[in-house]
């Protein structure tokens, strides 16, 4: 059993299809499907269901898949362990956030001090960053919430209000505030389910006994203005968020009753090996948003964040967080 195989295997279990997997990975599907079964044949089991030309992960497949995932995180683990004795510029942080346009507010303090740190940075989902903070396969999420989990560790950094955005021409863009139960049957612009800001808002929705009309999904920030300003809907902006208006065609109005809030914070799980730049990171963001919260884990016991605004370079890539 080789290395290659498992990677191979980690790709195929992903997609759940052959000829995608041999595309990602660069090989022929025949030859893929040889490594394939040529690893159930020496693990004695089949790893997959076989449907027709699809595949399907079985019961075999998912236990040995995490086993699998475990080598890998394991492996590196080993390598950033001993890139860090070569010293910080060795090292490399990974990334996820709900949106990635803000990011340059936090990376930006790192580019002077050391240029071979590297970054790699991956937009993701509530759900999808709350697994991959479980499971380990990053270094840090940027969460609203404490993700469940007895490993994980989440320290508040900032709480922003969130803004109601209009046409100019709307009837609402001369107000000061708005209440949320106001705009029922207004049609919106909103993130896809799942979505960080999405979820929060979903959240007050039901707070307020609205159902939310959705004319559109989006969650890019000048898309958003663009619609609003063509009139598509009216949609919602975290001031950690807001844009600089790039013309008169929107308005903003402050949201009370409830009063809307999106929470930022940074979460890690505490078993992963993390770097010496990942800590550096860490304390640089801990130290530009000024957050003197105590870390608290689900259990409700706090925990410590060493100080000190260490800096490092954005040299990476969006990219995926496994595969």
């Amino acid at each position: 059993m080789e290395l290659l195989q498992l990677s191979f295997f980690r790709v195929v279990a992903r997609l759940e299809h052959m000829t995608r997997a041999a595309e990602e990975l660069n090989l022929t599907q025949p030859s893929l499907s040889r490594a394939i079964a040529r690893l159930e044949r020496e693990v004695g089991v089949p790893l997959f269901d076989r449907q027709g030309r699809g595949l399907r992960l079985n019961g075999y497949g998912t236990a040995f898949l995490g086993h699998v995932e475990r080598v890998f995180r394991e492996l590196d683990d080993a390598t950033a362990q001993l890139r860090d004795m070569g010293g910080l510029e060795q090292g490399s942080v990974s990334l996820a956030a709900g949106a990635l346009h803000w990011l340059p507010e936090v990376l930006e303090p790192f580019l002077a001090a050391h240029p071979e740190v590297r970054f790699r940075l991956a937009q993701r989902s509530l759900p999808e960053m709350i697994r991959l903070v479980e499971d380990g396969e990053v270094d840090y999420c940027f969460l609203p919430g404490i993700p469940e989990g007895p490993r994980t560790r989440w320290r508040h950094l900032r709480t922003a209000p969130i803004s109601l955005m209009v046409p100019s021409s709307h009837r609402l863009a001369g107000r000061a505030s708005v209440r949320l139960g106001e705009l029922a049957g207004e049609e919106m612009i909103l993130g896809k389910p799942g979505d960080v800001l999405r979820e929060t808002m979903d959240g007050y929705f039901r707070q307020a006994g609205i159902a939310p009309v959705v004319a559109c999904e989006a969650d890019e920030p000048a898309a958003v203005e663009d619609f609003v300003a063509a009139g598509l809907g009216v949609a919602f902006i975290p001031g950690l968020l807001k844009p600089t208006p790039r013309h008169a065609l929107t308005a903003w109005v402050a949201i009370t009753d409830p009063a809307c809030e999106l929470r930022l914070g940074i979460a890690w799980n505490e078993t992963r090996y993390l770097s010496l730049a990942a800590q550096a990171f860490r304390d640089q963001v801990v130290s530009h948003f000024g957050a003197g919260l105590p870390d608290v884990d689900p259990g409700g016991r706090a925990a410590v964040v060493g100080g000190g605004a260490n800096r490092a370079r954005l040299q990476g890539e969006n990219d995926r967080m496994h595969g």
